[in-house]
């Protein structure tokens, strides 16, 4: 009886070492597939971090390219409207003519709205706005920025609201002078030699006129920009006392 009893306890403890080995190779089993799908789920967040910091370059890098193509434009037109002098308007072809006119026009205005606005410079700094805890721009100066002389905002604003009106007028008038040029020496001159000589003339004038069609939005966000931070600083006592105090200056 004893020995029978032996051979149970035996088979008991067998039976239990079985069943502890088997629960832990599945524990081991689960472990490792835990394992595993953790370092899936790694590398998958890896992936992606990495993709978005290229994304992220990818845009720093197009903006970068898209700013230093702006500051060359902003260059080259700022020379062309400080040497611009009126085109010749007497080609000898009416239609030329009434081009070159045109264009004569829409450069005037040109230097026109930068006799206006241009001597502006608004001084922005981001603040806190205390109604609301966002960080927003606002104007905390207006002043010439040839002389450095203080600027009275109702001038700068007046000033605006004009060339404003007038670059919308002349973003329409430069987009069509844009499009119709080349047509408009093809049709008109008929002279092999006279298409070669007048349309040298019509070719730099069309990109003159394409580099300020491409300026015009840029002015205009620009007025958009200076407008609204000179709204906000109209309304503090610093604006009201400027208008009191400080004369208009050109």
């Amino acid at each position: 009886m004893k020995k029978f009893l032996l051979i149970l306890l035996g088979v008991f403890t067998l039976s239990t070492m079985a069943v502890y080995a088997q629960e832990a190779v599945e524990q081991d089993a689960k472990a490792l597939k835990l394992q595993e799908k953790e370092a899936k789920r790694q590398a998958k967040e890896a992936k992606k971090a990495q993709k978005e910091k290229e994304k992220a370059e990818k845009k720093a890098a197009k903006a970068d390219k898209k700013d230093k193509k702006i500051a060359k434009l902003r260059a080259e037109y700022e020379e062309f409207i400080t040497n611009y002098e009126p085109l010749n308007t007497n080609t000898g072809y009416a239609e030329v003519d009434t081009f070159m006119t045109n264009a004569n026009n829409l450069f005037a205005t040109m230097v026109a709205v930068e006799q206006q606005i241009g001597y502006i410079e608004v001084v922005v700094e981001n603040i806190e706005d205390p109604l609301t805890g966002e960080i927003v721009p606002q104007a905390t100066g207006i002043r010439n920025k040839h002389t450095g002389q203080p600027i009275k905002k109702s001038d700068a604003l007046k000033n605006y609201g004009l060339a404003s009106l007038e670059l919308t007028a002349a973003a329409a008038q430069g987009a069509t002078l844009v499009t119709n040029g080349t047509s408009v020496v093809l049709a008109a001159v008929d002279d092999p030699l006279s298409i070669i000589a007048i349309g040298g003339q019509v070719k730099k004038v069309m990109k003159s006129l394409k580099m300020t069609v491409n300026m015009i939005p840029l002015i205009q966000r620009n007025i958009k920009e200076n407008t609204d931070a000179l709204k906000f600083y109209k309304d503090n006592l610093a604006g009201e006392e400027e208008d009191a105090e400080t004369p208009a200056e050109n």
